[in-house]
């Protein structure tokens, strides 16, 4: 499920939707030991939503919007995030210019590797903290990003979340079973070489 639509402000960039409740996915599954058979919903929802048809234009209320294609400029802003919040503060340098822009290529010759083109519908913020529980069913909110992109990018997101510390072992029983439901499941190489980069 997904949060209604109460009223729509739209013009001045606001609007007005139902509420969810209070748990969200992350506090239920924080403390549960046994997380996999929680985190399969999980991956089933996301496969859910990349079956959504992507159409041209989205009617909102009386306004048209139209989903943007996830590019390499969008990738580029992402990582530059390393560099903005993390890299000039760990070095404790001011000038990190040439590293970023050493960095900077090989990061695009990496992304030029992706494998899938951006034609599925992505959330672009799957992460525990954005799935409600509300009467038993999982529900989704933060969608203001929401992008045609690669189908690995809303897995990744899920399964490399920084809020939750996964073991190595059910990151890689939660991918195998994403590619065993998924209709790619014969390209497992390619799966594995998109959802490594991203």
């Amino acid at each position: 499920c997904a949060p209604k639509l109460i009223n729509d402000y739209y013009g001045h960039n606001m609007i007005e939707i139902s509420d969810l409740g209070n748990k969200s996915f992350h506090d239920f599954i924080i403390k549960k030991k046994d997380k996999f058979k929680n985190y399969k919903d999980l991956i089933k929802l996301i496969l859910k939503v990349q079956k959504i048809k992507i159409k041209k234009k989205y009617k909102f209320g009386k306004y048209e919007i139209k989903l943007k294609s996830y590019s390499l400029r969008n990738l580029h802003k992402e990582s530059d995030l390393f560099f903005d919040w993390y890299l000039k503060y760990n070095l404790k340098i001011k000038n990190i210019t040439r590293i970023k822009k050493n960095l900077k290529n090989e990061l695009n010759n990496i992304y030029k590797k992706i494998y899938f083109k951006n034609a599925y519908f992505t959330h672009r913020d799957f992460h525990a903290s954005n799935i409600m529980i509300r009467k038993k069913k999982l529900c989704i909110i933060d969608s203001q990003d929401a992008i045609i992109g690669n189908p690995l990018y809303d897995l990744a997101s899920l399964i490399d979340d920084v809020r939750i510390k996964l073991p190595n072992k059910l990151k890689k029983d939660l991918f195998n079973y994403y590619v065993a439901k998924s209709k790619f499941k014969n390209n497992y190489n390619i799966l594995k070489n998109d959802f490594d980069i991203l």
